[in-house]
């Protein structure tokens, strides 16, 4: 019994080292649709660009933008405190609340029906 290495067409007959390859287009995709919007959204976000203007090409201001909304917009206070009243209150009465429920309900059926949760679970992890 001989002891060989495969070559690099054998390797990759035989799934090794293709990994990254089969993950490329998935990596290109999220670069593409998350990771360079971000970007774009950060950097516009540090110039004084306007979409309303379209002569204004957006000069950098740095983080003077965020300095104008802390200090003089009420309206971005009132929604931030909005934000946070509504994100207390679920987290304080809803969350719980549902727990109380879904707790015992999936405990239950694990019990009696031991093949339901399956049927169950299904349309929440398909889509």
């Amino acid at each position: 019994m001989t002891n060989r290495t495969p070559s690099l067409r054998g390797m990759l007959l035989l799934d090794r080292g293709v990994g990254p390859l089969l993950m490329l287009p998935a990596t290109l995709l999220v670069v593409v649709f998350l990771v360079g919007p971000f970007y774009y959204m950060f950097y516009t976000a540090l110039t004084d660009l306007s979409f309303a203007d379209a002569s204004h090409a957006g000069a950098f201001v740095g983080f003077d933008n965020f300095r104008k909304l802390m200090r003089n917009d009420p309206f971005f206070w009132a929604s931030f405190l909005l934000t946070l009243k509504f994100v207390v209150r679920f987290n304080d009465e809803e969350f719980p609340q549902s727990r109380m429920v879904s707790i015992p309900l999936n405990w239950t059926a694990s019990l009696t029906l031991p093949g339901i949760w399956k049927v169950v679970s299904a349309p929440i992890y398909v889509p």
